[in-house]
């Protein structure tokens, strides 16, 4: 059904975050990760708090958007690992992730929806580790938050932590916005100093 669905673009999302250092590509990535997160949680939790999950990650890619426009392009700063320096690691981890699958049930009381989480925590992983960046650390770090929330949803317990998660959201991605500006500011005010010491 549209569960499988929003599994499969989720996988494909966390793939391009870990694969590709094009901000733009990310933050579109990041939107089809929150669109299926809501998916993920609107059959065991409240669809208010469903959809406040989505328009946490729409208001997460809104502020590291404002933050990117003024970051220095990757290129300027480091070296490009490119695709194919990426590919591997990507493909051990899934590969990983399916074999963790066997033990998912006796780790947890929903074995599908800890297997996702166990790819979001993956996802986060990659994104920081092959990418070495502000905004993919931020991603990263979102991507946990995310797993969180689909772990404690599956818990019989109260949905009080619900705002805590999207405040922790909007937390990091403030102040991945404002890292990502002050790295923009920075490397224009070098570029400036070079052209006119």
């Amino acid at each position: 059904g549209w569960e499988q669905g929003a599994v499969v673009v989720l996988v494909v999302a966390l793939a391009l975050l870990a694969l590709w250092e094009d901000w733009r590509l990310s933050l579109l990535a990041w939107a089809a990760v929150g669109v299926s997160m809501a998916l993920l949680l609107v059959r065991i939790v409240p669809v208010p708090w469903a959809l406040s999950r989505m328009l946490a990650a729409g208001l997460d890619g809104t502020l590291l958007w404002l933050g990117a426009r003024r970051w220095p392009r990757p290129d300027t700063f480091r070296p490009g690992g490119g695709i194919w320096v990426r590919l591997p690691a990507v493909v051990v981890a899934a590969v990983a992730i399916w074999q963790a699958r066997a033990y998912a049930p006796a780790l947890w009381p929903d074995a599908a929806r800890a297997t996702v989480a166990l790819a979001l925590i993956a996802g986060g992983l990659l994104t920081i580790a092959l990418n070495g960046d502000t905004l993919h650390a931020t991603l990263g770090l979102l991507l946990w938050v995310n797993a969180a929330a689909l772990l404690l949803s599956t818990l019989p317990i109260p949905t009080d932590w619900f705002p805590l998660l999207t405040l922790l959201d909007i937390t990091l991605s403030a102040a991945g916005s404002v890292s990502l500006a002050s790295e923009g500011a920075g490397a224009r005010w070098a570029r400036e100093w070079e052209d006119h010491p």
